[in-house]
């Protein structure tokens, strides 16, 4: 196989935004290019689920808007826009996020001014609050509604369905970590018509206080705990003003009463971006909570805990027999890793890791972790059904230890394996050594069977010869090939991983005038995957194989057969 390329889904369009009261004719919608698009399709829906949505229409790839103009009847209603995009092979992405557009209707209150962050609300003053104001509307009976968006979503969400004060109070589902924005519309009643304003070009950004993200708990070698993390949310300015203490328990449920230290952002973050607290006392496990100018505290970041240290691998099984598991479809069994745990400590439990190459590109394949207590005579085992494994392909594992809470930082070594093969792809595998010898030899190959009397050998192109001799015996003829350590290929064409099939052996043919008759000899190989292939069940009939079966007996299996079809693939 030629070695692994990545590759990738052909992606929706992204950022997709319609305008919001900025014509009284359209409503434009916006999105980003994506790569490979030679086509963009547009549909609109007047649910904000984006249900019912229909199709509006098209444009190349070349262009990133679409303006869809509106009917009288149509201004002030608001409609709900996807995006898809079609490559030149004809394939259409998944709608990109769906975006809210309207047009203005005439007699439409004017757009909300100042739109601004309460004094003192909003940039990490609460926990669970952003207060925002505008300036008042001078239309009688206007109303207003507002919206928000996050850094991690772009839809506008609509929070208010009336409210005439000019502040909002947003308490919905606020969550840490995220900067929110704002915008906001006002509303008039006209009869039974709904005048809507644009909405505001003012775009606010606020948030709350919130813990501090990607923290870590590692030992030191002096047997202190050190706990890291980046910054909590906010601009630089407002980070440099945080303080962060760090609780402690023994107990995941505890009470983490105990502050074990106290730093600030300026005096303890270091090159890495990351904020250092060293030298903490020890224990299980640790929580950070960032706190503000005014001594607020943020809810706690997540509880760590020092990740144990790595695993101890033993092996991963190379062309082993591994009773009780089939092989995948293309006819390998699966590899089993072994490892111990660490010398000094007892992780909770590991996740185990895979990849193509011993250096790079490992990912899990544990979807649930291989748990302590599966621990077998001080040695842990899991089983490796890999269904896109290849033939004459190593695999490279290594084992992660974890804490409790599923955490860890420390891989085992890596050590190499691969699968056994299924008697029908060891013949396979085995025949391209021999079809490849076949091929270099020039008797065997004449169109008169006179003419193929005779002897010759020729060598493996890696190593080892291979002697023919055909001569007549009784009324019929005796052809011996004879292998000695004959190898044609590489594993992987890598030297370094040495031989993929090496032979010796024989694989002889008796026949009579007819050229009917049978074959005998054994084929011993080394390399990749040693055994046995044995020749002596093979019917010959007008000088080829043409009935019974081979014998195979992979180092580690009982002898089996495969039909002489097989051979001839």
């Amino acid at each position: 196989p030629t070695e692994a390329r990545y590759g990738t889904l052909f992606p929706a369009p992204s950022g997709v935004k319609a305008s919001l009261g900025t014509s009284l004719t359209m409503i434009t919608v916006q999105w980003n290019r994506v790569p490979n698009a030679v086509s963009y399709n547009i549909y609109r829906s007047e649910y904000s689920s984006g249900a019912s949505s229909y199709f509006l229409g098209s444009v190349y790839g070349n262009q990133t808007q679409y303006r869809n103009t509106v009917s009288e009847a149509e201004q002030g209603k608001e409609f709900y826009y996807s995006v898809y995009a079609i490559n030149s092979s004809g394939n259409t992405s998944i709608a990109g996020n769906l975006a809210m557009g309207y047009a203005l209707a005439n007699g439409s209150p004017g757009i909300p001014a100042n739109v601004r962050l309460a004094a003192g609300s909003g940039r990490g003053n609460s926990v669970g609050e952003i207060k925002i104001e505008w300036d008042a509307s001078q239309d009688n009976g206007a109303y207003y509604a507002v919206y928000r968006y996050s850094s991690n979503d772009s839809s506008l969400t609509r929070l208010t369905e009336k409210t005439t004060d000019p502040w909002w109070v947003d308490t919905t589902q606020l969550k840490p970590g995220l900067f929110y924005y704002y915008q906001v519309q006002t509303i008039v009643e006209d009869g039974e018509k709904v005048l809507k304003s644009q909405i505001s070009t003012d775009i606010v950004e606020g948030y709350i206080l919130s813990p501090p993200i990607t923290v870590s708990a590692k030992k030191t070698d002096g047997g202190s705990i050190s706990v890291i993390w980046i910054p909590a949310i906010g601009s630089e300015t407002e980070q440099d003003t945080y303080t962060y203490r760090i609780y402690a328990d023994n107990a995941l449920a505890g009470s983490f009463s105990n502050e074990v230290a106290s730093v600030s952002a300026p005096a303890f973050i270091q090159n890495d971006g990351f904020i250092h607290a060293d030298n903490l006392p020890v224990y299980t496990f640790y929580k950070v909570v960032t706190v503000n100018a005014g001594s607020v505290e943020s809810s706690p970041s997540e509880t760590v805990s020092p990740p144990p240290a790595a695993s101890v691998i033993q092996a991963a099984t190379k062309a082993a027999f591994i009773a009780g598991w089939d092989a995948n479809a293309s006819g390998i069994y699966p590899v089993q890793v072994t490892w111990k745990k660490p010398n000094t400590e007892t992780p909770a439990s590991y996740h185990v890791y895979r990849s193509t190459r011993p250096d790079t590109g490992f990912r899990k394949i544990t979807d649930t972790p291989v748990d302590a207590s599966s621990e077998n005579g001080g040695v842990f085992t899991y089983t490796d059904i890999n269904e896109t494994a290849k033939t004459g392909k190593f695999y490279y594992y290594k084992v992660l230890s974890l804490n409790i809470l599923g955490q860890g930082a420390y891989y085992s070594d890596t050590v190499s394996g691969y699968g056994a093969l299924t008697y029908e792809q060891y013949m396979i595998e085995f025949n391209k050594t021999v079809k490849a010898s076949h091929k270099k030899l020039t008797l065997m190959h004449k169109a008169n069977d006179l003419d193929k009397l005779g002897s010759e050998s020729v060598n493996g192109a890696l190593s080892g010869t291979l002697r023919y001799n055909a001569k007549t015996q009784g009324l019929g003829a005796r052809i011996t090939m004879d292998y000695t350590n004959y190898t044609e290929f590489y594993i992987e064409n890598d030297s370094s991983l040495g031989w993929y099939f090496s032979v010796t052996g024989s694989t002889n043919t008796s026949a009579n005038m007819s050229a009917n008759g049978s074959m005998d000899g054994t084929m011993v190989c080394t390399g990749m995957y040693p055994g046995k292939v044995y020749y002596d069940a093979i019917e010959i009939k007008g000088g080829s194989a043409a009935g019974g079966t081979y014998g195979i007996e992979p180092d580690g299996f009982s002898r089996g057969s495969v039909s002489w079809t097989v051979g001839e693939k």
